[in-house]
This record gives structure tokens, sequence and C-alpha cells, in this order.
């Protein structure tokens, strides 16, 4: 959430008020949010996430496993080359590990739906 300077501080009043009336814990680490007006999940934990980073497969978005196919158009991953797939494309923010495959379980079978938007 991006917050103007004319609102920051009643952001703040109400970041403490919501961190002491409900000390709200994040997805991830579960230590005290600081700022639970900014998500349930931590600064700290948000910066953890390994981005997925070219090149990647053009079907899939797995690594490639060579870096000479990413100049190759429509580049893809042995599997997708193998198989017939029924996605045509798929990617991802992150390796799944860590703080993002636990976002996601959180979102998914915790029933953290503040995780949706971020």
């Amino acid at each position: 959430m991006r917050v103007n300077a004319a609102s920051r501080p009643l952001q703040l009043v109400i970041d403490a008020a919501l961190a002491i009336l409900f000390a709200p814990q994040c997805a991830v680490c579960r230590h005290a949010l600081e700022h639970p007006t900014q998500g349930a999940v931590c600064s700290a934990c948000w910066s953890s996430i390994v981005p997925v980073t070219p090149p990647v497969c053009d079907v899939c978005g797995d690594a490639l496993p060579t870096w000479r196919l990413a100049s190759v158009p429509l580049a893809r991953c042995p599997r997708c080359r193998r198989l017939p797939r029924v996605i045509t494309r798929a990617r991802a923010i992150g390796v799944y590990d860590g703080a993002l495959r636990s976002i996601v379980h959180a979102l998914k079978y915790g029933g953290r739906r503040s995780l949706a938007r971020p």
C-alpha cells in the first residue's frame, strides 16, 4: 500500500493500534508485524524471495539448462519439448522455496486471503 506524506502520521497511529490490539504476525516467520496495514508479510520475508531470472522456458517458466537456448525464439526446456503441454504459458515471480512457499501455502491452505493481493 502506497502512503502519501499527508496520511503518514495517521498510518503510524493505525499500525500502532492494530499491533497493540491484535498483535498480528507475519504469515511466514510469525514475528510481530511492525506495519500491519502494509500486509500480512514482513518486509524481511518479502525481500528473501529469490526471483526467477532469465533464461527461462517460454512455456512453463522453468530455468533453462543452458543460456544458449535463451537466444532461440520460443526456447523450451527439455520437458516441454518432449511432452505436449495443456498450458500455453506460465510464469512464477520467484523460486518456490522458503518464504514464497510459505506465502502460497498460507494463501491456499491457511485461508489467508489477505495475501492474494500482494
